[in-house]
């Protein structure tokens, strides 16, 4: 038996994460099997996530087709941490210089705008496909940073596949007009997804808030059922190009000089800026500098605030507006300036409403 009371680790040391969202089904040497997300391997013990928590059953307590799952998951990562090491140490893309932010370029000519809202403290855009939100943080009226991306996940559990669970719910069409309020600053959009899955998205953005949310309607029958959450997405803090030699990395911002900086002078420049999560679990670490080495951030949380600089004088919480938690995730090996997200997901056993409501509030405040 998989015994969660005996087994339940909270991991405060470094490792390397496979995969984000990728379910395995996991063996015992006596037969029984569990569904967990493979987190690491550390001191003979492989380190899983599941449903339940946090998992770290020892690698000779697992069937030997699991063992090699795991030993093959594990190189796995650690190719993606070395890799993850060189590219904070180099590139993340080729990008043209960011001497400053224009919100219309960050749009395609295949995408459907709807906006802007604009308030004191930052600019909103809709977005199809894919009903994304596009927030522009204002710095003294300007725009100085990337943006907060926020996106539906919608997905089902392929108990059936043993290496593939995560499969994404596609959108087969629209249903129905968008509805953009620019007087109130709401949008809402129906979607139809494979297996005939119905969702709703919706957000409201009002001076200081925005609030998202959505509802997902399965079928009577179906035969995998439909998880979702909402992703907010914080873009690294810089963008990047190669110079004439082709090998030096120079980074752009409207924070650095116009011609550009090293890696150095990133890390310098945003001193001082950080991300503080509220959680309940114990002896897990709260408060990340953003030019510091963030191997993980907590399993869960409630809230997070970025402050001291991140948004000039703003600070910006992230916060759960209805029963649910904020899942933070950071590649290993990489700083908080580099990237991370914020996956916000309803606790297990909370159905969605009849109609939208709000879920991720977000609050930007100078």
């Amino acid at each position: 038996m998989w015994k969660i009371a005996t087994l339940v680790l909270i991991v405060a040391a470094a490792f390397s994460f496979a995969e984000e969202g990728v379910a395995h089904v996991w063996k015992s040497v006596s037969g029984d099997e569990m569904t967990a997300e493979f987190v690491g391997i550390k001191d003979g013990k492989v380190l899983l996530k599941s449903e339940s928590g946090m998992l770290s059953p020892q690698m000779s307590y697992l069937a030997p087709e699991s063992r090699e799952l795991a030993t093959k998951l594990a190189a796995e990562a650690e190719k993606k941490a070395k890799d993850a090491e060189a590219l904070r140490r180099s590139t993340l893309t080729a990008a043209q210089k960011a001497s400053e932010i224009d919100p219309l370029n960050y749009f395609t000519p295949r995408d459907a705008v709807y906006g802007p809202i604009v308030t004191k403290e930052y600019d909103a855009y809709f977005v199809e496909p894919n009903c994304r939100l596009f927030v522009f943080v204002k710095e003294d009226g300007a725009f100085k940073s990337e943006p907060i991306r926020i996106m539906p996940d919608m997905y089902y559990d392929n108990v059936k596949s043993a290496t593939q669970r995560y499969v994404r719910r596609e959108i087969k069409e629209v249903t129905g007009e968008p509805q953009f309020n620019p007087k109130d600053g709401t949008f809402r959009v129906g979607r139809l997804h494979d297996d005939d899955v119905a969702s709703e998205v919706f957000y409201s953005c009002k001076p200081n808030e925005i609030k998202a949310g959505y509802r997902v309607t399965d079928p009577a029958k179906i035969e995998f059922e439909t998880k979702h959450r909402l992703i907010a997405t914080l873009s690294k803090t810089y963008l990047q190009t190669d110079a004439e030699d082709g090998m030096t990395k120079i980074h752009h911002s409207p924070r650095l000089p116009p011609e550009g900086a090293d890696y150095a002078k990133v890390l310098s420049a945003v001193e001082g800026w950080k991300v503080n999560f509220r959680t309940d679990v114990k002896d897990e670490r709260t408060t990340f500098a953003y030019n510091k080495i963030a191997e993980r951030m907590p399993s869960r949380a409630s809230s997070a605030t970025l402050s001291g600089g991140v948004y000039g004088r703003n600070g910006v919480t992230f916060s759960v507006a209805s029963a649910g938690t904020i899942w933070p995730w950071i590649y290993p090996s990489t700083c908080p300036m580099d990237g991370y997200t914020l996956a916000f997901a309803k606790n297990p056993g909370k159905t969605a409403p009849d109609l939208p409501a709000a879920m991720l509030k977000i609050e930007i405040k100078l």
